[in-house]
């Protein structure tokens, strides 16, 4: 009865049945709408990845530049230069070590050279003086051009010293000085026998007395005991010994032989210098043709 009074009273409310109804369907299959979506995000992420590829083709192909392609444009352009730059100074460097290496040869040989010449010239120099000095003739050029041209070497040049006053006179050769100490022994007898002034005054008072045997061994030696043994010594062709024995005259006898002393001394300094420019020439010239 209440049923058919109330036309609602077993209906079932709205609510209720729908929530029944969803769970009694089977679930909707997706329809598609996302997939466009997908397919861009892949599409872009593919374009940014394969960018550095294709962009500078595009981008030559419609002419444009963008800021970091003009400036990597710009940067690739320096270095470049600067590669080029490098390479040139490079090669002129290396041209410039070579011509430095060639100059310094050719001043090597050019020195050597001029050394070589220098000696032959000194040599040549020092043997005229040499030849010169030989004989009994002035020697006064060719000392000059010995001195000129560097011959005057340490122990040459006191040597040339002691000789240079003879330079323009000659200096005697040991023949004539034997010859000359003749006269000269002659000279020395006189001056012995020539009576001094005391032996006069002795005379004239007549006063004397002998002389005891410790004065008469302290007399010095007569001038020609003294001449006669140095006229012995060169006899034995000994010039030097005999110039050692006449420096121990004094007096008129000194002041006698002193003009044949001067000479007999340059003459033993001549003979010494050229036994030394002797030396001194074969040394050189030794070292020269091993050097060639």
């Amino acid at each position: 009865m209440t049923s058919d009074s109330d036309p609602n009273a077993g209906a079932i409310p709205a609510s209720s049945a729908h929530h029944h109804g969803q769970d009694d369907l089977p679930p909707r299959r997706p329809d598609g709408s996302g997939r466009p979506a997908m397919l861009v995000a892949l599409a872009a992420l593919a374009a940014t990845v394969t960018a550095p590829y294709w962009t500078p083709p595009v981008y030559r192909f419609l002419h444009l530049r963008p800021a970091g392609v003009e400036w990597q444009a710009r940067q690739d352009v320096e270095t470049g230069r600067l590669v080029q730059s490098l390479s040139e100074l490079d090669r002129r460097l290396a041209e410039l070590t070579d011509t430095v290496a060639k100059t310094n040869k050719q001043t090597a040989g050019f020195k050597a050279t001029e050394a070589g010449m220098e000696t032959q010239v000194r040599v040549i120099a020092l043997l005229q003086l040499r030849g010169m000095m030989r004989r009994p003739v002035p020697f006064d050029a060719e000392l000059k051009a010995v001195k000129a041209f560097g011959g005057t070497f340490d122990t040459l040049a006191p040597l040339l010293e002691s000789v240079e006053s003879y330079a323009s006179i000659g200096i005697p050769l040991e023949l004539q000085l034997r010859r000359e100490f003749a006269g000269l022994a002659e000279m020395l007898a006189y001056t012995e026998t020539r009576p001094s002034m005391v032996h006069w005054l002795t005379n004239f008072t007549g006063w004397s007395k002998e002389p005891a045997p410790a004065e008469e061994a302290a007399r010095p030696e007569r001038p020609s005991s003294i001449a006669a043994r140095a006229q012995a010594r060169l006899a034995e062709n000994d010039l030097h010994g005999a110039v050692e024995i006449l420096a121990a005259l004094e007096g008129d006898a000194a002041a006698a032989v002193r003009p044949w002393l001067g000479q007999a001394q340059a003459r033993l300094a001549a003979n010494q210098a050229d036994d030394i420019i002797a030396e001194y020439v074969a040394t050189t010239l030794g070292r020269f043709l091993n050097r060639t």
